[in-house]
């Protein structure tokens, strides 16, 4: 490619201002002696401005080092705080170095579903670091994955054009009017707002330590202790897991009131049911071993088959709403090539991407996972086939006395193989997943609060009555269109 080709140009020759090939990234230079990088940085920067003599640089931060703006033309640099959100950088090195840069929400790895994010954090550290600050000179937003928790960037994206922080709750029942409408909103206004302080207060009260979001046990590789879904991420979570249910039942009952549901409105009832359960797989998981351990084969394999029933369920809601359709995330891979070869290729690389990471290397161990993502189809031909092998395992196990440290040593490397055979098997498959969504929202997440109330009961106890939810009064016929099914 030509130097203007590789910096953006468009067919009309028009000039960007903006240029952003980060050199650095993650791993740092490919060679380290300090003659490569000045060259490389010199002569970047010198073809760079021959071209547009107003133009700027963009770099990360991920890799910052003192000696980097030394190298360019002063105004000519500009650092993206990738992490300002949870770990900023710009407060530690002088604000890089008094180099002009930019407060980014990194938030979202790997493209996870989980909800969350700290919007109290982002409506006041926006503004107070720019006031603190010499050299801020706007907001940018960097996720691994952007098509979640819309609440949570149009928050950020608005932070750009504000002097003052907002008053996070207010914002909210402004989101929310226009996000469900008008109409919408004037009919299950209670109910509505109620639901949207009860997220603000927990799901959304702050950002988890290291690399967010939160992640599920559903999407972990199942083993008997220290399961965790993705390399870098955590199984810790800002709220408690029971906080999400009265949430769940809030949206239910403004669904009943609703002349209609929108589009949105369904996504974010699908989003927090699908949340919800997934939560509760944590506390199922974390009682597999302990019955385990007392060779309870009964309860080891109860809270086993609940996880398996989880995933299926799971997927159920999931394909109610498109946005969370593997189908569609399929289609669109393959819609990236040309001719049948390349939409082949395409299609596996998802596939692998979502599971094992790297095409053709299911043992590259290290990012397995890393995209792990709640989508229909996936739950139940990924996630539910590993809990399933994991499942017949421990029964395995249980039947021949076998101790954990047993299990560990002699079945768990026969678990990996078999998950390994077959989702290496799933990634060379071309079946096809729907693309269209099936079923009703509200009436399939209806279903599924009241299979789960009473588990959800038996673990975190009863709810605040004030927050209970008459299930037997649940009709899931809530709007014109749900009327009508």
């Amino acid at each position: 490619a030509s130097l203007q080709e590789a910096l953006g140009f468009d067919e009309y020759g028009r000039t960007p201002q903006y240029g952003f090939r980060d050199l650095i990234g993650e791993q740092g230079f490919v060679v380290s002696h300090e003659a490569f990088p000045r060259k490389v940085l010199t002569e970047m920067q010198e073809q760079l401005l021959k071209v547009n003599p107003d133009a700027i640089w963009m770099q990360t931060s991920w890799r910052y080092q003192s000696w980097l703006a030394e190298y360019y033309k002063e105004g000519s640099l500009m650092f993206v705080d990738l992490s300002a959100d949870n770990r900023p950088k710009w407060n530690t090195n002088n604000e890089f170095g008094g180099t002009q840069w930019l407060w980014s929400m990194l938030f979202n790895f790997g493209g996870n579903t989980g909800m969350g994010g700290g919007m109290d954090r982002i409506a006041e550290n926006v503004i107070g670091d720019f006031q603190k600050s010499s050299y801020m000179k706007g907001v940018s937003i960097s996720p691994e994955g952007g098509d979640t928790n819309p609440a949570l960037y149009a928050l950020m994206a608005e932070m750009t054009w504000r002097s003052t922080p907002p008053d996070v709750e207010q914002w909210l029942k402004d989101y929310a009017k226009r996000r469900y409408g008008a109409e919408n909103y004037a009919a299950a206004q209670e109910e509505i707002d109620s639901a949207w302080k009860m997220l603000h207060e927990t799901v959304y009260s702050d950002f988890v330590s290291g690399d967010g979001p939160s992640q599920t046990l559903i999407n972990a590789s199942p083993k008997l202790s220290g399961a965790i879904a993705r390399v870098y991420g955590s199984n810790a979570k800002v709220y408690a897991s029971e906080d999400i249910y009265p949430i769940w039942e809030t949206m239910l009952q403004a669904a009943e009131k609703m002349p209609e549901l929108n589009a949105q409105f369904r996504y974010d009832l699908v989003d927090i049911t699908r949340q919800a359960l997934g939560d509760l797989s944590g506390d199922l998981y974390s009682r597999i071993k302990p019955n385990y351990d007392a060779a309870n084969k009964e309860k080891t394999l109860r809270y086993a088959d609940l996880m398996v029933t989880l995933c299926a369920d799971m997927d159920s809601i999931l394909a109610t709403t498109p946005e969370f359709l593997l189908g569609t995330r399929l289609e669109g891979a393959k819609n990236r090539g040309v001719t049948d070869t390349d939409m082949l290729y395409y299609e596996k690389l998802e596939r692998s991407f979502l599971t094992y990471w790297i095409i053709d290397n299911p043992n590259s161990g290290g990012l397995s996972d890393y995209c792990n993502r709640h989508l229909s189809g996936l739950m139940t031909d990924y996630y539910g086939m590993r809990w399933q092998v994991f499942r017949d395992h421990l029964e395995t196990a249980l039947d021949g006395g076998l101790t954990a440290s047993q299990f560990n040593s002699t079945e768990q490397p026969k678990v990996n193989a078999e998950i390994q055979e077959k989702v290496v098997s799933w990634t060379a498959d071309r079946t096809p997943y729907p693309t269209e969504a099936t079923g009703d929202p509200a009436a399939v997440s209806a279903a599924l609060l009241t299979k789960y109330q009473p588990l959800i009961t038996e673990i975190y106890g009863a709810s605040d009555s004030k927050k209970d939810l008459p299930l037997d009064g649940i009709t899931a016929t809530a709007g014109n269109e749900q009327a009508t099914t």
